[in-house]
């Protein structure tokens, strides 16, 4: 995965719980790393960052497998983006704290030869608004049930 860097701020990995208290996962999915956005100062409200996926090897119907936690007051929204040469799809988005727990999403998105994937994460009205993601997989065909 690639920071965007024409974002206001990036993705940090990460292994413990987040430093401000109470937001964020208290620790990975998997048990090793995740990554998360830090809302505190000197992020403001609505900044964004971006996340790309590395290019895929394959085209045609895709699945997105991720876990997603968004525990805390201020959380914004996170969402996931196909991008297609000048187009973006929302193909999936969250907004708001959800619970203090790892959540899981299968998420299925056609892709062309010119598609890349990204994750957005959006700072909310103040610090207490971290969202972590791990265990991201994407797979060639379609979701299981």
């Amino acid at each position: 995965m690639t920071q965007d860097t024409t974002d206001q701020f990036d993705w940090t990995v990460y292994h413990d719980p987040t430093p401000s208290d109470p937001t964020g996962p208290d620790c990975p999915y998997d048990g090793y790393f995740y990554i998360y956005i830090e809302a505190s100062r000197p992020r403001l409200l609505n900044d964004e960052a971006r996340l790309f996926f590395p290019r895929l090897n394959f085209v045609g119907e895709a699945c997105v497998n991720f876990y997603y936690h968004m525990f805390g007051k201020d959380v914004e929204t996170l969402k996931l983006v196909r991008k297609n040469k000048s187009q973006s799809t929302v193909v999936w988005m969250r907004s708001g704290e959800i619970e203090n727990v790892w959540q899981q999403a299968s998420v299925g998105v056609y892709l062309s030869s010119y598609s890349q994937l990204q994750f957005i994460g959006i700072r909310g009205q103040d610090y207490a608004g971290d969202i972590g993601l791990d265990k991201i997989e994407v797979t060639s065909g379609p979701c299981a049930l």
